[in-house]
């Protein structure tokens, strides 16, 4: 399926809404980024993932994934927030979208908290596909089936 061409004004507003997400994301300070980490962890998006405070603060942690260092380092941030008894699908997702942004580029630093870190495999379970590269899920799967190493 063909997919019709964007108009100039789209583009323009695409390119303009990337700029922006890196200069926020970018501009955090490390205090910042912890609050929003803590925000998105205590906010619990299970209890009511409705509440538009909720949206907010998912907005926010979602558009620092736009910078693959940022969204790095969020991401590390919640998972050190979280215990052994939270619902790990939420960071799932995270990971998951993050790896659909950014693909080959990260893939290493995910499959090393993987070894590192093997409680970090229960996230992993939580990745799908979606629109990452093939590859790159397939080293998720590894990474899930503890084989990173081998790969």
């Amino acid at each position: 399926m063909k997919r019709k061409p964007k108009s100039k004004a789209w583009e323009e507003y695409s390119r303009r809404t990337c700029a922006d997400r890196l200069r926020y994301a970018q501009g955090l300070s490390t205090e910042e980024k912890t609050k929003l980490a803590i925000s998105w962890v205590e906010s619990n998006p299970f209890a009511d993932a409705s509440s538009e405070s909720w949206r907010k603060i998912d907005r926010n942690v979602h558009t620092c994934l736009s910078d693959s260092a940022v969204g790095l380092q969020v991401i590390k941030l919640i998972w050190g927030l979280l215990s052994k008894s939270d619902d790990l699908s939420g960071l799932g997702v995270l990971v998951e979208d993050y790896l659909s942004i950014h693909g080959e580029a990260v893939i290493a630093e995910i499959e090393e908290m993987a070894i590192k870190e093997a409680n970090f495999k229960n996230v992993l379970q939580y990745v799908y596909r979606n629109t990452m590269p093939e590859s790159v899920y397939n080293k998720v799967r590894l990474a899930v089936a503890g084989s990173v190493e081998d790969a």
